[in-house]
């Protein structure tokens, strides 16, 4: 707060009532420097998709489960579910694209020859420790992406911020 008293009183600004500074809890300390923040990047392989699962109402995504050993034996699902962050970016590796971008991240590309432009969606879901791809036509849909329409290598950094 920019305005401390010792006592109750109104802001000499702009004449609100002052409440007092509620004592919080803190969370545990975590090695020096990093809050108990920890990142891990990898490389998901055409060949390491799924071959396509039917999530209802006519959505098919390719996923690739996030193992355990990847993650560092990190419990993905626990951590969301106890009110901590899993923040994923992604970074398809196809020729002039060098950026990492937040998941959900949904854009364009040009596959085949002649060259057809498609939709692409790359989401996280925390409740199935995935990430997913799919092809799409509008930006809400998620239809089945051909095997040669995925990237050849999909670069992941996964950020993680347990509950306090």
């Amino acid at each position: 707060p920019e305005i401390r008293r010792d006592g109750p009183g109104l802001c000499p600004k702009c004449y609100m009532e002052l409440i007092p500074v509620q004592a919080s809890s803190a969370g545990p300390t975590g090695p020096l420097g990093n809050a108990n923040v920890t990142s891990v990047t990898f490389a998901i392989g055409r060949a390491d998709w799924d071959g396509g699962a039917h999530y209802g109402a006519g959505l098919v995504l390719n996923a690739y489960e996030i193992p355990d050993s990847v993650v560092g034996d990190v419990d993905l699902r626990g951590v969301f579910d106890a009110g901590g962050l899993v923040i994923a970016y992604a970074s398809p590796d196809w020729p002039d694209f060098n950026e990492w971008k937040q998941l959900p991240y949904l854009y364009q590309r040009d596959v085949g020859d002649p060259p057809t432009r498609i939709g692409v969606a790359i989401e996280y879901l925390p409740v199935r420790e995935s990430i997913a791809i799919a092809k799409t036509t509008n930006g809400f849909d998620r239809l089945q992406i051909a095997t040669d329409e995925l990237p050849e290598n999909l670069n992941v950094k996964l950020v993680v911020v347990p509950a306090p």
